[in-house]
């Protein structure tokens, strides 16, 4: 038996609790990857106006060195959804994937169209001033 090349740790979808904020959390059975975003069967979607930004791919791999960076536990690096992400794999990360690739998870065929740009949400999501800065130097 042939081993994977990446594995998909979780498939995740916007979710809001009356009077919380919203975040993601992982789909818990079905997923359904549409052009335009990503939906769960218990009714969590997400829908983006431009196709070529309907998903974000975050590697998990990369929570260690996050963990790491800030040097101090943080909530939201204990599990996949700190960066936005709509597919959390192991396996596989910026160094291995290509624009124009096409990668299969379950029945959905997915293409990858551009890299990353980090914006100052993510300086504000983990209360550090420069961590958009990192994610571009480092390209993470």
């Amino acid at each position: 038996m042939q081993s994977p090349l990446f594995i998909v740790e979780h498939l995740l979808c916007n979710h809001q609790e009356p009077g919380q904020e919203k975040r993601k959390r992982p789909v818990q059975k079905t997923a359904f990857i549409h052009f335009d975003g990503a939906e769960s069967d218990t009714g969590d979607r997400e829908q983006y106006d431009d196709a070529d930004k309907a998903l974000l791919h975050y590697a998990f791999d990369h929570y260690a060195y996050w963990k790491s960076y800030l040097g101090l536990p943080h909530p939201r690096l204990e599990q996949p959804g700190a960066f936005s992400e709509n597919i959390s794999t192991r396996g596989i990360t910026e160094r291995d994937l290509c624009i124009g690739d096409i990668l299969q998870a379950g029945k959905a065929v997915i293409q990858v169209t551009q890299g990353r740009e980090a914006c100052g949400t993510m300086n504000r999501r983990f209360n550090h001033p420069e961590m958009n800065l990192e994610m571009h130097s480092t390209h993470r």
